[in-house]
């Protein structure tokens, strides 16, 4: 998967890319963490110590994703908002500019 991420880039955005493909080589590492750890017979002090390492990296990754979902919505939100405020401003300007020009039009048929 890690392979398809980085060759085919199926993401529109690269920041999405580079997160993706982060996330797969990390999901590999836990899982042959984890594997490690099934058949470890050593110091049960240095299991915990890896597991709460892959722990962390679970934690780590999962608070990136969702750091990085939360600062698409935002940017789509102010993106939604200025577009909304601009249209707002046209409107505005357009009915300004029309209100102005009739007023010219019916000053000028005042002078005439």
């Amino acid at each position: 998967m890690a392979r398809y991420v980085i060759i085919q880039l199926p993401f529109k955005n690269e920041l999405q890319q580079v997160l993706t493909a982060i996330d797969e080589l990390l999901i590999v590492f836990c899982v042959s963490s984890l594997f490690f750890l099934y058949a470890y017979e050593g110091n049960p002090k240095v299991a915990v110590n890896l597991s709460l390492i892959v722990i962390a990296i679970i934690f780590f990754s999962t608070f990136k994703t969702t750091s990085v979902v939360l600062y698409i919505i935002i940017w789509k939100c102010v993106e939604m908002v200025m577009e909304h405020i601009f249209k707002i401003k046209f409107v505005k300007r357009k009915r300004i500019t029309n209100e102005f020009e009739r007023i010219i039009h019916l000053k000028s048929k005042k002078l005439f």
